[in-house]
């Protein structure tokens, strides 16, 4: 089995559940491994058929490790992203490719799209729960918590 979803640098978390003793991808989890359950590490090293990190000595494997975040390089069905106002739904994520709703349609498909092509149109992942509120101005809708965060040091006029 050789390891192929992180690189260098890649932020992953550990699995939770892991069991001591037992082989994930050839890789046998020792005793602290399996304790060690959505802790956060850094690879550090990718060989062939195992990752080594910056945070201790132990091999890990793809099975053992999962993305410490979303980004839009690991999205998967029911993530959400957003441009601007109007939130996409990731519908299906086959490899490298994401069919998305169109924006506040969450039950209709609309395009297939690349991570690259979503990284290009300025597309930002949403973390879950979000909550992105509209605020319209001269005819235009914009995201109400970024409004708020772009005038918050201004001085009012009384």
């Amino acid at each position: 089995m050789s390891v192929t979803r992180f690189k260098v640098g890649d932020k992953v978390r550990v699995r939770k559940g892991l069991v001591a003793n037992k082989y994930y991808d050839d890789v046998r989890c020792a005793n602290s491994m399996a304790r060690m359950g959505k802790k956060v590490l850094t690879i550090d090293c990718v060989e062939s058929d195992y990752y080594r990190v910056e945070e201790n000595i132990f091999c890990w494997s793809d099975e053992m490790l999962g993305p410490a975040e979303k980004t839009l390089d690991n999205l998967c069905a029911g993530d959400d992203i957003s441009k601007g106002f109007g939130v996409r739904k990731v519908l299906a994520a086959v490899d490298d490719c994401y069919l998305l709703s169109p924006a506040n349609k969450y039950t209709v498909a609309s395009n297939w799209y690349t991570a690259a092509e979503l990284k290009e149109m300025g597309y930002q992942v949403l973390s879950p729960g979000h909550s992105i509120t509209p605020i319209e101005i001269n005819g235009k809708k914009y995201d109400r918590s970024e409004v708020e965060k772009a005038i918050k040091d201004l001085e009012p006029i009384e």
